[in-house]
């Protein structure tokens, strides 16, 4: 309506993995090495996105605990706010790369 773009999240209810790592509550205490694993390889497939997938590909640059968002079922979901993507042109050894920005929530 008057030109203003909005990033709207969905909410995630455990927060990053990096507060539940380093808080001393239950579901700290909860979070099995199964549960460790299928987020960490959660995480992994997230960037196999951007990297592999993506066209342009994404570079996240600031990828850590603190940029993992945890949902109800304690799936990962990557966010930051220093995303760049870079783009080939020309051919060859050649080519250059352009880097675009982006903010928020990634994969």
């Amino acid at each position: 309506e008057h030109s203003q773009h909005l990033l709207v999240y969905e909410y995630m209810s455990n927060g990053t993995l990096h507060d539940i790592l380093h808080s001393g509550d239950e579901l700290n205490k909860k979070f099995s090495w199964n549960v460790r694993v299928r987020i960490a390889l959660g995480a992994a497939r997230a960037l196999e996105y951007l990297h592999e997938i993506c066209q342009p590909s994404i570079v996240h640059r600031n990828f850590n605990s603190a940029n993992i968002l945890l949902d109800d079922e304690l799936s990962p979901h990557l966010s930051d706010c220093g995303l760049e993507a870079f783009t080939s042109f020309g051919s060859g050894s050649q080519a250059a790369a352009q880097t675009l920005g982006s903010f928020g929530y990634s994969a």
